[in-house]
């Protein structure tokens, strides 16, 4: 038991994004009952302890953060570049567009774009809800604390067709016959994200419901 403590804290804290109850108790090797509770516990000493660390349910799901008042300490010593640059600008085109339609980011960005949307997800920079036959995409607190700016900065900017201080190359349109807007601005080198099989079969959905639609 006092293993399995230990191992759940380190997959949590390794991870650098959230999990599924099911895929921790799986890392474990142990029953979801098991892994749940411990992850409870877990919960109840943080909080209790107000430790800089966080434990967070979502749903199913469970990740490690750092409490709020951390976070500018944090920030100092964080490289915004730990994003790979081919994301942060499908990131970019989101944020200026949010709350946009997951079609209209994929027209501006092409179909990269739906690995791109879905490693977003995954590390909390947006949300992704049913909407139609497609997804609303939306910025989440996660994106305002990263980029230190606040919503109505964001849309201040945005709305002066100032790109934010972090993104590079940002390619922006408001309808695909429109001249093409690029701004830029060095970040250094950035790896690039592999498309996965989950996001080539979420492609393929979208594009048939598109096409039904018509």
């Amino acid at each position: 038991m006092h293993d399995l403590k230990k191992t759940i804290r380190a997959v949590l804290f390794a991870s650098a994004q959230k999990l599924e109850l099911e895929k921790i108790a799986k890392i474990c090797k142990t029953s979801e009952e098991e892994a749940l509770k411990e992850l409870e516990d877990w919960k109840k000493e943080l909080d209790k302890t107000n430790d800089p660390m966080k434990l967070i349910q979502e749903g199913n799901t469970w990740r490690l953060t750092i409490r709020e008042k951390f976070i500018p300490a944090v920030r100092k010593i964080v490289k915004k570049t730990e994003i790979p640059k081919s994301i942060l600008e499908t990131l970019s085109v989101v944020a200026y567009k949010a709350p946009v339609l997951q079609s209209e980011v994929i027209k501006i960005r092409t179909n990269k774009a739906y690995d791109h949307l879905t490693y977003l997800e995954k590390t909390g920079f947006l949300t992704r809800e049913k909407h139609g036959r497609t997804k609303m995409l939306k910025l989440t607190p996660k994106f305002y604390e990263y980029f230190d700016i606040s919503p109505e900065k964001l849309k201040a900017k945005m709305n002066e067709k100032i790109p934010l201080q972090t993104f590079e190359t940002v390619e922006i349109v408001d309808e695909p016959k429109k001249e093409l807007q690029t701004y830029t601005e060095k970040l250094g080198e950035l790896e690039i994200y592999e498309e996965t099989q989950e996001t080539k079969e979420e492609q393929k959905k979208e594009e048939v419901e598109q096409k039904e639609e018509k």
